[in-house]
């Protein structure tokens, strides 16, 4: 699994934070292994760098960063049960039945109880 999220940077040369820096987190939920890769951009080449020696399933929200790794044939990408679940949630407005149906219904998009 790989997202990436803004992070705040103090510098000398401004006085407030700097928001243009990211942490690029990776989870193996496999061996439940967390990696944070700082980089000063939200621009492929972090994903590019950490995954060259990848091979298996990435996990995403869909950010068109990881676009690209679809050409890999080591790489099988996956969509995000929550940002699939979000637009079945918009589409209630339109049509709660076929909406509401989704929602309790398709695997993945039904909200676990911790």
């Amino acid at each position: 699994m790989a997202d990436e999220t803004p992070l705040p940077v103090l510098t000398n040369d401004s006085p407030g934070p700097r928001t243009k820096d990211f942490h690029w987190v990776y989870y193996d939920p496999v061996h439940r292994l967390v990696l944070f890769d700082y980089q000063k951009n939200r621009g492929r080449e972090g994903p590019d760098e950490m995954l060259k020696e990848f091979t298996g399933y990435l996990q995403t929200d869909g950010y068109n960063a990881y676009d690209h790794f679809k050409n890999r044939s080591q790489i099988t990408l996956l969509a995000c049960m929550a940002h699939a679940r979000r637009k079945f949630q918009h589409a209630q407005e339109n049509n709660p039945t076929l909406a509401g149906n989704a929602l309790k219904n398709v695997p993945g998009l039904v909200r676990h109880r911790t």
